[in-house]
């Protein structure tokens, strides 16, 4: 922001944030803009603060973008909502685990899930670093991407990737999806490609990747 580039992450705040800051984060915005430089932590982040209820005292969850860390501990009410009937989540600034799926629902999670489906299914290169394709929901919109946007190109940044079998587990649940050949093959030492090209696999750590692309 100070190098007058265009950046939004979930909140309009400036380039640095005090402790007593609380940014409501711009839902609207999310979902509609398509200009900026994002950020967006589809997990959310020990810097969003969590209310637990609305001016009327009644259950509602709203997150804020904050400049000091936020843990579910120190809360002095823990928040409760149902999402269906009879099913009691405990939303979090930090989604991991139990309840994963329900928990993503709320807002901004789903409103940023949104965008990244839409820029995924728009993009013409997708690069993922340092992910174990072990999210269903964002595995989905991988899948979405070889059914959808056939042009894109996948390239995926892992030096372990044959060594954690990985390619038998995008084969069978993201790679299967395509009508063409699932058999690999080594462009060179430490490149797998699949997919005639459209997925690349490089076994290297991600700033070797960099000096590569640059």
């Amino acid at each position: 922001k100070e190098r007058n580039v265009s950046i939004f992450e979930v909140a309009e705040c400036g380039s640095e944030l005090s402790l007593d800051d609380d940014f409501p984060f711009d839902i609207t915005r999310i979902t509609t803009d398509f200009e900026s430089n994002i950020h967006y932590n589809l997990h959310g982040s020990s810097f969003w603060s969590i209310q637990g209820k609305n001016y009327h005292q009644l259950p509602s969850i709203r997150f804020f973008l904050t400049g000091k860390t936020e843990l579910p501990s120190n809360l002095r009410e823990q928040p409760i909502i149902q999402m269906e009937k009879g099913k009691i989540i405990n939303p979090s600034n930090i989604i991991t685990g139990y309840q994963k799926t329900q928990k993503t629902s709320l807002s901004p999670f789903r409103q940023m899930q949104s965008a990244f489906d839409r820029d995924c299914l728009e993009a013409e290169k997708i690069i993922i670093v340092g992910y174990s394709f072990g999210d269903a929901h964002l595995n989905e919109t991988i899948r979405m991407i070889i059914i959808h946007n056939p042009n894109a190109e996948i390239n995926i940044i892992d030096p372990y990737f044959s060594k954690n079998k990985m390619d038998e587990k995008i084969g069978i649940e993201l790679l299967s999806n395509s009508s063409i050949n699932l058999s690999p093959s080594n462009l060179n030492e430490n490149t797998i490609s699949f997919l005639d090209g459209k997925v690349i696999v490089y076994e290297e750590y991600f700033d070797d990747y960099l000096k590569k692309i640059n």
